[in-house]
């Protein structure tokens, strides 16, 4: 395959081949520019092999179908003539667009209802939520923990004379604790809202 590379400097060089030759025959696991797999399943996209793939032919009838991994067929072309913009060339300042379920999620915020978010600002912001949710999550461990420990001691004071079984006692707490955790946990949604 590297040959052929070689011989074809700037074009693009696809392994074409079925799963028996890529798991079974091929001990390389190199295809080149991408691997084209064939595997007549039925199933787009899900051919039986762990290693990427670009293109899965997945059916012959009534013709050869294919499923390739790119957005359209404007991006196949680029890719395949080296003219894709690549995740080098994204700056800070661009905008990036945004998908409608963000901005139905978020509708109060004005910064997203053009439909984009510049890239720093997607960024930064990805950050901040990502250590207020784990933040938010340490505090919560903490306080299962100690829930835990004071079930645990309730349960062996009650369980001593109280006509329960401790798993009995057991189970309501933690039947009350989960209550109490569904009740923050719409408290939280609703304060994002």
């Amino acid at each position: 395959m590297k040959y052929v590379q070689e011989k074809a400097a700037g074009h693009k060089v696809l392994l074409y081949c079925n799963v028996d030759y890529w798991k079974n025959r091929d001990r390389t696991s190199f295809a080149g520019d991408g691997l084209w797999i064939a595997q007549y399943n039925g199933r787009p996209g899900d051919p039986s092999i762990q290693a990427p793939w670009l293109i899965h032919q997945y059916t012959s009838t009534p013709i050869d179908t294919n499923l390739a991994r790119f957005d359209s067929r404007a991006a196949m072309r680029a890719w395949a003539t080296g003219t894709a913009q690549g995740e080098d060339d994204v700056q800070l300042k661009d905008k990036l667009k945004v998908g409608d379920w963000l901005k139905k999620r978020f509708p109060k915020e004005t910064g997203l209802q053009d439909g984009e978010i510049y890239v720093e600002t997607a960024l930064a912001s990805g950050y901040g939520w990502s250590r207020v949710a784990a933040d938010n999550s340490t505090r919560i461990l903490a306080q299962l923990g100690a829930q835990q420990t004071t079930i645990d001691m309730l349960v062996d004071a009650i369980g001593t004379g109280g006509g329960l079984t401790a798993a009995e006692i057991k189970a309501a707490a933690e039947a009350g604790a989960q209550a109490a955790l569904d009740r923050l946990g719409s408290a939280l949604t609703t304060e994002e809202d």
